[in-house]
């Protein structure tokens, strides 16, 4: 926190406190007066007694003191101010400190399962967020962040009610507040879904101390402490509150270690405090650290089971020489070369390729090959329980003079390209299969499901190759006066909030296991790692941090109109006319953001150099970084399953950063008067050219290797993204909620306006292709504005007490209404050609009856919903995809055309059958579309929005780039409609029960929003003529435009398409939670307690069968969804009080979550046949004991 700023504030408080209490004498003090009959209702909550203390509670705050055991009776998240919870009619579940000590919750992780229609994902949550794409993409810093309400959307993080980024924790907590769907009143702005909102503990008027040690399974510890002192009796306390943890999961090696320091202090100045003004200051701090690394939500990629299952892989072995060996000679050794041949062309081939270059069927294609990762540069290979690399290997043969080295296309001595290879994953098959309905992203790659391979329960894939770190200040400072015993007052409230975050990865985790598939090295000797599993990456993609800073400061204040006013205190129009309550609120607040993403290792730019004509950029030349591929276990080549392999994690590595490697360097050393394009007969008879004789090059050298590395000083030079965001909002609001008849009928009138500022910035990139963050221009520019109005109606009947009273077990009945809307500011979000687009907005229907019994010791609560969320922002769909496919039909356009001066040996080889001459009428026309295409006012758009750019010279200079739009975004519409029944009973003064249940379906539609679909069809319809025809790569690739836009964004866009009007993923439509504590306070068991939770959640719809009707177009059979499974979990718990002495007490409890786990994997996502794909690891059975001490 930034404590001059602090101070500045509190001395700003202390001086307005002292002029308005002034002031306030002027009133004089005969003009205080009692509360009519029609406000006491109101009143009842205003007053809290302790053994030390009788106060009256300002309007601006509640105190778990008034709550009975699970029920809570007021609530600030109906109007800001203090209201009874019967009178709200927004859907509040509260939740109060009881229920957090009996269920030993200690996050949002372990509460918000126990909530209604409320999802949250980590290791004890109650679903993923992973979604339906393809692969998993797992929120490793703050999992627990990943929530979803009514199966709409994450629910803003808060606390007192100001948005904030800091992971709460239950250390200094007094109650929370889940408050689901749009409110106008407390947000009008932020997460239509609804909010979390904790209440920070307060310094009371009573000196008391509690110590909590905690013990837990995997052995976790954690130890908080909470004292509160006063200083000067019924002026001035302070509260402390600490707490330190250090979590273990089942995973190994897998931790979370939290440390987290609070203060509090309130102020209520004698002079300022009389029968006639209430002056209360608040100021509080918070600071934090958390360092984890935190579990596995699922197991690891599945890329070697297939190798061993006869009817999938069947234990293909790829050879680098061999294979592309298409009359079956086999390799001759030549100078570390081959001689791989095809006998109408003479241009190899291989189990990667469809298709020869003669265009004939290739029968040794293996759709099942893929390689071991992105790799083309340097690899290091680390064996099992190794820690530092070795055996530095540039896999990727390198190719002769010009981008393809020949005139007939081949490499140098027949050398083929190549990279390392291993098994694909089962979506990728799936396209290279051509299995039905690929197109449509249906297919997913699996997901291990024998723990025997790799025991994913109790090891992470990734080993200690990541870490995750949370870092935060925030202090809030208040100060309020109320006059005439709550008739009007006001409040000014600041808060300020720095939190740092980020995460680095090795392996990008949940990570692939793969296993070797090459039988030889590419220099012809045999590989030595042939058939050992492996995970490999070279973290790239996995690095990334967020610095924030929140600066608020919101004045509210109120005033009540009551009938004996203008009427006689005790009439029938004074009891009608009530209470009339009228709140406004102005705000300002401001955030500012910035994002940094960044490679943890490279190759330098001298390295870059040698094996690209040139080119020093780091970021634009990816092959070349160094791959790191750790070794799980030995060869499993001679083994016919990998059941029972029980493979090792990865062992944590430590990168070298400087070596050395053996690399064919293909330099050319031949004399000038040597012709590249004339003839050259090698040792196999082999008719090649000159620029094919591995003699007029560099050939084998021993080359030094100097690694960047971000852990060593050099992350400046390896920055990847960036980009700075300030949101600046300026609201006001006004509130009037009506007391008629004696509180019988409370209607509440809401209106709000925000006024929204967002600028952005995004940084340069430098000459050696990363991102400069240090530049001096990297600023913050101008802003755009955006302004909504909000409004909330609702309307609670309760019925009179004289017709209750006619009925048994003293009832109440009450009826209520609400509708509320709210937006949520798209922070200058743009769509594809860079135009502003609407900010997400929500709206609720809320409708439903409350009953109360034994005076509302029982209270039971049905509510009826309709929310709707518009333009809200969706994941998912790959936004790299999006501009590549412009970018590559670009580039490999120029390729292919004379203007590159090398027409030569660029041109489309006869593939599937072609002959030469049809494959040059191919190559003509599809360089001619993409030429008109220069004349598309929408291609121009997207290229003028997005950047794109290109060198113009040869396609290995990676010359061209693209930015996506500053704020480009991709919405969607969710509807989500339902019930929610929620019960709390106080049913004896030691019985205390509260249940839920939750009944809800969600369907998205507008996916994508009007101007990306747009902008996807028409692409498309390009992509089907003559323009998608542009092959990538060379010119016998059988990979084109068309194809790779279909398979890594059209299916992901098709799949995405499909799902409007289907449920949205892992929702389950029911779900129940029964929660009970038992205090026993007398007999023999006096001061023991026994409770339990039973929490029930009904299957998932995990998919649908897809068909295909006569236009071509996809469509779900919603009429035949494929099913997950119900879940079910048991809490139980017993504690035990007991006093020592006279000042002290001692609460020993032993809490049991999940207490009849199973170890059956939870499906996520299904194949197009039903069939499971990915999985969630479900939640282990966990323990904890813990000690109190309280005096």
């Amino acid at each position: 926190m930034n404590k001059k700023r602090l101070n500045c504030w509190t001395k700003g408080a202390i001086v307005t406190s002292l002029l308005l209490g002034a002031g306030s004498g002027l009133f004089g003090q005969d003009a205080a007066t009692q509360p009519d009959a029609s406000t006491k209702a109101l009143q009842a909550a205003s007053s809290s007694s302790s053994d030390d203390e009788t106060i009256t509670l300002s309007p601006f705050e509640v105190y778990s003191s008034k709550d009975r055991g699970y029920t809570a009776t007021s609530t600030l998240a109906g109007t800001r101010l203090r209201t009874d919870l019967r009178d709200v009619g927004a859907a509040i579940s509260a939740v109060t400190k009881n229920f957090i000590q009996d269920t030993g919750v200690t996050n949002a992780g372990t509460l918000l399962t126990y909530l209604p229609d409320t999802e949250v994902a980590g290791v004890h949550g109650n679903f993923s967020g992973f979604g339906n794409s393809g692969t998993i993409s797992e929120n490793y810093i703050n999992p627990q962040s990943t929530t979803r309400v009514r199966g709409l959307d994450n629910a803003d993080n808060t606390r007192g009610y100001f948005l904030s980024s800091i992971p709460w924790d239950a250390f200094n907590i007094d109650r929370v507040d889940a408050v689901r769907g749009p409110n106008a009143i407390l947000y009008g702005l932020g997460s239509p879904a609804g909010i979390i909102n904790t209440t920070l503990n307060e310094a009371e008027f009573r000196n008391f101390t509690n110590v909590e040690f905690r013990w837990g399974r995997f052995s976790s510890g954690r130890v908080s402490l909470d004292t509160n002192q006063v200083v000067v009796p019924q002026q001035l306390a302070i509260r402390l509150d600490a707490e330190y943890s250090a979590t273990h999961y089942q995973q190994k090696p897998s931790f979370n270690k939290d440390n987290r320091q609070y203060i509090a202090l309130k102020f209520t100045p004698k002079f300022l405090n009389n029968d006639v003004v209430s002056t209360m200051i608040k100021v509080n701090d918070e600071r934090g650290t958390i360092n984890s690394n935190n579990p596995e939500q699922s197991p690891p990629d599945d890329l070697i089971t297939p190798w061993f299952n006869p009817k999938e892989a069947n234990k293909f072995v790829s050879d680098p020489m061999a294979d592309w060996t298409a009359n079956g000679l086999g390799p001759t050794l030549s100078t570390h070369g081959v001689i791989n041949t095809n006998p109408a062309t003479a241009v190899p081939t291989g189990k990667g390729q469809t298709s020869y270059t003669d265009g004939s069927v290739n029968p040794y294609y293996q759709p099942w090959m893929g390689t071991m990762g992105f790799q083309g540069g340097t690899t290091l290979l680390t064996g099992v329980g190794a820690t530092t690399p070795g055996g530095l290997t540039f896999w990727q043969p390198q190719l002769g003079i010009g981008s393809y080295a020949s005139v007939n296309g081949h490499a140098i001595n027949g050398i083929p390209y190549n990279q390392v290879n291993g098994v694909s994953g089962y979506a990728l098959y799936a396209q290279h299969a051509n299995l039905p309905y690929w197109q449509a992203g249906l297919y997913k790659d699996r997901y291990l499901t024998d723990p025997t391979v790799f025991d994913f329960y109790n090891n992470m894939i990734e080993g200690d190759n990541a870490r995750q770190w949370q870092r935060w200040n925030a202090g809030s400072i208040s100060i309020e006066q109320n006059f005439f015993n709550n008739r009007f007052g006001y409040q000014l409230a600041g808060h300020q909030e720095q939190y740092h975050s980020g995460q680095w990865s090795l392996f990008g985790g949940p990570g692939s296991i793969n296993i070797v598939t090459d039988a030889y090295n590419v220099d012809g000797t045999p590989n030595a790692n042939f058939g050992k599993p492996f995970i490999t990456g070279n973290g790239h993609y996995s690095n990334f941090s967020t610095d924030e800073q929140r600066t608020d400061i919101r004045f509210t204040a109120y005033g009540e109109l009551r009938g004996r006013d203008f009427f006689a205190p005790d009439s029938m129009m004074a009891r009608m006319f009530g209470v009339q309550r009228f709140t406004g609120m102005l705000s300002a607040d401001k955030d500012y953001r910035e994002n940094k993403s960044w490679a943890l290792f490279a190759t330098d730019p001298s390295y870059n150099a040698l094996y690209n004509q040139g080119q020093t950029q780091i970021q634009n030349l990816l092959n070349y970084t160094p791959n790191i591929v750790s070794f799980l276990g030995s060869s499993m080549a001679n083994a016919t399953t990998a059941s029972g392999a029980f493979l090792n994690y990865a062992s944590k590595i430590t990168m070298p950063t400087q070596g050395a490697t053996e690399q064919w360097i293909a330099k050319w050393t031949a004399p000038s008067s040597v012709d590249p394009a004339a003839t050259w007969t090698n040792a196999a008879g082999a008719t090649l050219t000159n620029a094919d004789n591995p003699a007029n090059y560099q050939g084998w050298t021993t080359v030094p290797v100097h690694v960047l590395s971000a852990f060593n000083g050099d992350i400046n030079q390896l920055y990847t993204g960036g980009q700075k965001e300030q949101t600046q909002v300026s609201s006001k609001s006004f509130v009037w909620q009506g007391f008629f008849a004696d509180g019988d009928i409370v209607p509440l009138v809401g209106i709000r306006k925000d006024t929204v500022r967002t600028a952005y910035a995004q940084p340069n990139i430098t000459a050696n292709g990363t991102y400069d963050l240090l530049d001096p221009n990297y600023r913050i520019g101008s802003a755009a504005v955006e302004s909504g109005i909000t409004r909330t109606y609702s309307v609670v009947l309760h019925v009179p007490k004289r017709i209750m009273a006619k009925l048994p077990l003293d009832m109440d009945l009450s009826v209520f209404f609400n509708q509320s809307q709210n937006f949520q500011p798209g922070g200058g979000r743009v769509d594809v050609y860079g135009n502003a687009i609407a900010d997400p907005s929500g709206k609720t229907h809320d409708a439903g009856v409350g009953i109360g019994f034994l005076g509302q010791k029982i209270v039971f609560k049905v509510n009826h919903f309709d929310t709707r969320i518009s333009n809200a922002s969706m994941n998912g769909l790959s936004t790299w995809d999006l501009g590549a496919s412009v970018l590559w039909n670009w580039e490999f356009d120029q390729f292919y055309k004379n203007s590159y001066g090398q027409s030569w040996q660029n041109a489309f080889l006869p593939i599937n059958g072609q002959t030469a001459e049809q494959a040059a009428a191919q190559q003509a026309a599809a360089v001619a579309a993409v030429d008109q295409m220069a004349t598309d006012p929408l291609v121009q758009k997207f290229i003028k929005a997005w950047k794109v750019t290109n060198s113009g010279t040869s396609w290995q200079t990676v010359g061209g780039s693209y930015n996506p739009p500053a704020g480009f975004a991709q919405t969607q519409d969710t509807e989500s409609k339902g019930w929610e029944y929620e019960l709390t009973a106080n049913v004896t003064n030691n019985w205390t029960v509260t249940a839920n249940a939750s009944r809800a379906t969600a369907t998205t539609s507008n996916i994508g929003g009007t101007a990306l679909n747009e902008w996807v069809n028409h692409w498309n319809s390009l992509m089907q003529g003559p323009a998608g025809d542009i092959r990538l790569w060379w010119g016998g690739s059988t990979t084109t435009s068309r194809s790779d836009f279909t398979g890594t964004f059209m299916s992901g866009w098709s799949l995405a398409q499909l799902g409007a009007g289907a449920d949205v993923s892992e929702l389950r439509p029911w779900h129940f939670n029964l929660v009970s504590n038992y205090y026993f306070s007398r007999t023999f068991l006096k001061g023991l307690n026994i409770g339990g939770a039973y929490r029930w959640s009904s299957r998932d719809v995990l998919g649908y069968p897809t068909t295909l009707d006569s236009n071509n177009v996809y469509h779900f059979d919603l009429t035949h969804p494929f099913y997950g499974r119900k879940e079910t979990a048991v809490d139980l718990w017993t504690g035990y009080d007991f006093k020592p002495g006279k000042k002290t007490k001692w609460h020993v409890q032993l809490n049991v979550r999940n207490a009849f786990a199973s170890k059956q994997l939870i499906p996520i996502t299904v194949e197009p046949d039903g069939t499971p794909a990915a999985y969630k690891i479900p939640e282990p059975l966990d323990w904890q004991l813990t000690v109190r001490v309280s005096f």
